[in-house]
């Protein structure tokens, strides 16, 4: 072994490495339970559409389109996502932002 370089010890690397698989999959997960309430988003930004002339379920429709937005957003800022996860998401969310705009201005 030459001077001044460490060697780490083989249950190091170890720990490293599971850290880095408990990272991924922490990563992938939550990366499908966003996907999850995507689908669910969508279809809330549909609802919201069909319901245009009910102003009550419009304001409960957006009200829980907005409640999923913050929960998108807390999930992209969360840190655990690789970058091609994050656009995936951020695209959605900003379709999700305007599907909520234009509902909560459109007056039937």
């Amino acid at each position: 072994m030459s001077e001044g370089k460490h060697t780490p010890t083989p249950w190091r690397v170890e720990g490293r490495e599971i850290m880095a698989m408990k990272e991924r999959e922490i990563c992938h997960r939550r990366f499908a339970e966003t996907k999850a309430d995507l689908a669910n988003y969508e279809f809330i930004a549909k609802a919201c559409n069909a319901h245009a002339q009910d102003q009550k379920t419009i304001a409960a429709l957006v009200a829980e389109l907005q409640a999923s937005t913050n929960r998108l957003n807390t999930v992209i800022d969360s840190g655990l996502l690789c970058d091609d996860m994050k656009r995936s998401l951020q695209k959605q969310n900003r379709f999700n932002e305007a599907t909520l705009y234009k509902t909560a201005n459109d007056k039937p």
